[in-house]
């Protein structure tokens, strides 16, 4: 069934917000499709001149020959045309300090608005919505919006989600316009472009016979029907009644999904073809990782090391040598190789899934800010045990002996001074060539086992098992859908409402 089918897009396909969003409101129309429902309809205006010189909420909702209309529609006429207005049925006349008028309208009334179509048809209440506040207001609450426009040639103001919503164009101007009747037939029901409706009316015209009948009472009311006919209300009329039935929005809903569904449909083919672009793509990502680390960052921490960490500054540093490494990476740790690879995947599922909004920032799913913080945790810590280890050395097996004996040679085997101050002087030279030899020959190892390991994770964590397996992943996950997303569509083309 339909539904069936549209519950199936709903759980297969729960981003796509705005297509749900209509199918919800489709489940909910045919659900009580046999019941009086309120359907939302928004009046959006083109600029705040229309706002203010359109009477179409006046003319639309006045009942001038039923008796005491006058006290709710004088409210109506001097309401705050700023706000956010609410017109809804009620016999009772009341206004809310939300703007929210409750009025004895026909027109808002399913049991009494006189009904254009099949006698047995269910006419829903109608809740009519004025917007003169855009940032106030929800337009996916709407079942349909009507646009009011002093000139169709102006470029219309609404938001996209607004035009997403609009059924009807208005154009509420002093110019030529055609005449309607209670009696004309409905003239938009045969077209199934909903979305190209258009209704020239003059409010002012219609306002005008309105009151002059509520001031001269009967014996206007020739003119006042005559307004009525030349400002074309009446056809205005039977549109809200027309667009506001159960089956008629269900039609229109459905063909927006279908629309919606075509649209976001993507062949096999072209996710090949994608998947194939971005292959490239991630062999450009590794030669770039491979470039920073060649020309990027191994001269610059072999800079580090030699003009930082020479081995005479081991004696100044001493206990901040891991603290300076640990600082030094964590500055200029492969830094745009971290922002190319979550760019790289954010644009797999942007080009796979047309989703341009994901963003990639766990930093558990970068392999290269997962190696840089193993380097700074353990391997960096080694470093500091080997500082102390290699001047202990040196003094205890160099340094510290040899001072002794040249003492002791000057005392007790009469070195000269000369003689003595020579050997403890060797001593200590012996001592620091141990240090720097040591200290060389372990960075060097140290340096080769950090490059390697930024070589390995870039080829195998970053490209073989990251980007590499996830778009196969990805494009297999979105040729799946694609093959749903169709069959759906299939489905729902050989169904109506």
């Amino acid at each position: 069934s339909t539904i069936s089918y549209l519950n199936t897009y709903s759980t297969a396909f729960p981003s796509d917000i705005s297509t749900i969003a209509k199918i919800n409101q489709y489940k909910d129309l045919h659900a009580n499709r046999y019941a009086i429902q309120s359907i939302k309809v928004g009046i959006f205006y083109d600029n705040k001149e229309t706002a203010y010189s359109s009477r179409i909420i006046e003319t639309v909702l006045a009942d001038p020959l039923s008796s005491g209309n006058e006290i709710w529609f004088e409210q109506i006429v001097t309401r705050d045309r700023e706000a956010n207005n609410i017109f809804k049925y009620s016999d009772q006349v009341s206004v809310s300090q939300n703007s929210c008028y409750s009025i004895p309208s026909p027109i808002l009334s399913g049991q009494y608005r006189p009904k254009t179509s099949s006698p047995t048809a269910v006419l829903n209440n109608i809740e009519i919505h004025e917007v003169n506040d855009l940032e106030q207001i929800d337009v996916e609450k709407y079942h349909f919006i009507i646009t009011v426009t002093n000139d169709l040639s102006k470029t219309i103001n609404a938001s996209d989600s607004s035009n997403r919503k609009k059924l009807l164009t208005v154009i509420d101007n002093s110019e030529w316009t055609p005449s309607s009747t209670e009696s004309t037939a409905v003239s938009f029901g045969q077209s199934k472009d909903f979305h190209s409706h258009a209704i020239k009316i003059d409010s002012n015209v219609a306002f005008q016979g309105i009151k002059l009948l509520l001031q001269n009472g009967a014996k206007a009311g020739g003119e006042y029907f005559d307004a009525a006919r030349k400002s074309n209300i009446y056809e205005l009329n039977k549109s809200l009644g027309y667009f506001s039935r159960s089956e008629v929005l269900q039609s229109i809903l459905l063909d927006e999904i279908r629309t919606d569904i075509s649209n976001a449909h993507v062949s096999q083919q072209h996710i090949e073809h994608i998947k194939e672009s971005l292959k490239n793509e991630i062999a450009a990502f590794g030669n770039s990782v491979h470039g920073e680390l060649q020309y990027v960052f191994k001269p610059a921490t072999t800079s580090f090391f030699r003009k930082k960490l020479s081995w005479w500054k081991l004696y100044i540093k001493n206990d901040n040598v891991e603290y300076d490494l640990k600082d030094y990476f964590g500055k200029n740790f492969m830094n745009r190789s971290v922002e190319e690879y979550n760019y790289a995947r954010g644009n797999i599922a942007a080009k796979i899934h047309q989703d341009y909004t994901k963003n990639i920032t766990n930093i558990e799913s970068n392999p290269i800010l997962v190696l840089k913080s193993q380097v700074m945790d353990k391997v960096v810590s080694e470093i500091q045990p080997f500082v102390y280890k290699i001047i202990g050395s040196a003094f205890v097996y160099y340094q510290l002996p040899i001072s002794i004996i040249s003492f002791l040679s000057w005392q007790y085997f009469d070195f000269s001074a000369n003689s003595a101050v020579a050997l403890f002087s060797l001593g200590w030279i012996v001592g620091f060539n141990q240090v720097s030899k040591n200290w060389e020959a372990f960075t060097n190892k140290w340096l080769i086992n950090v490059f390697e390991q930024i070589r390995v994770c870039v080829s195998r964590e970053c490209i073989d098992n990251g980007l590499s397996k996830e778009l196969n992943e990805e494009a297999e996950q979105e040729i799946a859908l694609s093959s749903l997303r169709k069959e759906i569509l299939t489905g729902l083309q050989n169904r109506d409402n």
